[in-house]
């Protein structure tokens, strides 16, 4: 019986040895399965960190450059708005030269009009020779109404 009961110990450690072979090595599958893990979660984070790092260069060169159109465009519509007033003033001196113009023309045509009667516009010419005389010539030197010998003006 003591054969029996020391094949049965014996039985039993090479049974418990099995079971701790078997326990380590299932032990050393997981270790290196969570070193693999581990590995691949740095790696992944790096990664992370990575895209990170590009979407924030990526969003600030896309507000620089945002804000470098804005600029330009802000610039142009200042010139553009600084053409248009310039043409809206240049506009209303147009307008204005206009009126002037018209003004001018009617005058010149109410002048024509004056103008047409032969004894009028002799009473005009004789007026304007003898203002022009007066600022040219002293007083006693010249005769607006000449009389002939025949006593007539």
């Amino acid at each position: 019986m003591l054969t029996v009961l020391v094949i049965i110990v014996i039985a039993l450690v090479m049974g418990l040895l099995v079971l701790v072979g078997l326990l380590a090595q299932n032990n050393i599958a997981s270790s290196k399965e969570m070193v693999r893990q581990s590995t691949a979660i740095g790696l992944l984070q790096q990664q992370l960190e990575a895209i990170r790092q590009s979407q924030t260069t990526h969003g600030e060169t896309l507000t620089k450059n945002l804000q470098t159109g804005q600029q330009s465009l802000t610039q142009h519509l200042e010139k553009s708005q600084e053409m248009l007033n310039k043409l809206h003033t240049q506009i209303g001196q147009l307008q204005g030269a206009s009126s002037r113009m018209l003004q001018l023309g009617a005058d010149v045509r109410s002048l024509q009009d004056i103008l047409k009667a032969p004894k009028l516009r002799g009473q005009l010419g004789e007026q304007s020779l003898e203002r022009l005389l007066g600022e040219v010539l002293p007083a006693g030197s010249f005769e607006m109404q000449y009389a002939f010998a025949s006593g007539k003006v």
